[in-house]
């Protein structure tokens, strides 16, 4: 082979061995880009969820420490809006959940949402420490009293049903009973449904929420003491002030009136309230009813409590344990809420409530109603409004 053919050779394979190194350093040029971009979309990524994070921290501080004094109004919620240097939020406040968009400074967008509790212990239309039992057309739905009264276009799904009960049939609904809303147990805890029952929301079983104690607020005095007993044709008169009394009955035709902010401590372990045989408890217009009690409380034979319709203007503390805490029958009435975490409660004989009731051991039977107002949240807290919300649930959108 001559030289000048060598020669050719060599300078092919020159050539051959500069394309194959070309082609390898676009390659590497091209990943290179493309690893760029990736990283650079991941950490954008990155950036609008931890925007999206501090709005839901934001939120948190806001509702908890700031009464969300920087909460702006958004149709029936409460939001939050707020702009940093790489990126920008925007929180829905909605009852018990947070919901926080992050919009990176590059356009990367994403979702939080939180589930919360504490702050209102009034979440659910029924609460059970321990169990629930419905049956024979016993219901429950929700509404809305800032809107107006129970019923046509004011009435929604949202009657949730919640207990901490982790033994099988924690929830029982039997004999066409309904429960329009959700049904959550305790973990372990089954529903059992039978006899046309019906759930129409969610199933879970991740409950474990604390209730508090109660206990009657310091300040009350002695006065007036003994037994308050309103009958017949009586129709007195309690002003802004506050009570204290061994035991309240109210019966036959008879009307006790709440005149401005009264609260009464009713301190027998017995029998303390009796609202019975056509008997109305009556909240004045502008007026508003907290009542503690340390014994059973019973509504019924057409009773009424709160002739205003408005859940918030009546509240039952009971620091009452054990069965027949709270008794509501026989077309007994109520607008209001009932907090008895250790009372066994139990609403039957076309006995209705309009508000939440939270007691240990829940009966509901025999066409009885719970009509759960989902206004309550934002209205009502636990005793003296010294407990904190705290994130429950939390997933990306």
């Amino acid at each position: 082979m001559g030289i000048n053919n060598r020669r050719g050779i060599t300078l092919l394979a020159a050539y051959l061995v500069i394309a194959v190194l070309a082609i390898l350093g676009t390659a590497f040029v091209v990943r290179s880009i493309s690893e760029g971009l990736t990283i650079k979309k991941h950490a954008d990524s990155s950036n609008a969820f931890w925007i999206a994070e501090t709005g839901i921290q934001k939120a948190l501080w806001e509702k908890n420490y700031n009464n969300c004094a920087n909460c702006t109004s958004c149709g029936s919620s409460l939001c939050l809006n707020g702009n940093l240097a790489s990126g920008s939020y925007s929180v829905t406040i909605s009852g018990t959940v947070i919901t926080s968009v992050g919009t990176s400074s590059l356009g990367a967008i994403r979702r939080i949402r939180v589930d919360t509790i504490g702050g209102s212990p009034f979440t659910y239309a029924m609460f059970g420490a321990s169990s629930i039992y419905m049956t024979n057309n016993a219901h429950t739905d929700s509404y809305d009293s800032s809107l107006g009264p129970y019923g046509g276009d004011n009435a929604y799904h949202n009657g949730d049903v919640g207990t901490n009960g982790t033994a099988t049939g924690a929830i029982t609904i039997l004999n066409n009973g309904v429960i329009e809303g959700d049904a959550n147990t305790g973990p372990g805890g089954t529903i059992e449904k039978s006899q046309n029952a019906e759930i129409t929301g969610d199933i879970t079983h991740d409950n474990n929420i604390s209730l508090p104690l109660v206990y009657a607020p310091q300040g009350f005095t002695t006065e007036p003491g003994g037994d308050l007993n309103v009958s017949g044709d009586e129709t007195p008169t309690l002003n802004s002030g506050d009570y204290r009394y061994n035991s309240i009955s109210i019966s036959n035709n008879a009307i006790l009136t709440i005149s401005g902010t009264v609260r009464i401590y009713v301190t027998s372990t017995a029998q303390a309230l009796e609202i019975l045989n056509n008997a109305h408890l009556n909240i004045a217009s502008g007026a508003n009813l907290v009542l503690y009690s340390d014994g059973k409380c019973d509504l019924g034979n057409n009773g009424l409590v709160n002739n205003t319709a408005k859940p918030e203007n009546f509240v039952l503390w009971s620091a009452y344990s054990g069965s027949n805490g709270v008794q509501i029958n026989n077309n007994g009435n109520m607008y209001g809420v009932i907090y008895a975490p250790n009372a066994n409660i139990s609403v039957t004989n076309n006995g209705s409530i309009f508000g939440s009731i939270i007691g240990n051991e829940l009966s509901v039977s025999n066409n009885a109603h719970v009509h759960y107002d989902e206004h309550l949240p934002q209205v009502l807290s636990y005793p003296e409004g010294n407990s904190k919300i705290s994130v429950k649930n939390w997933q990306e959108l």
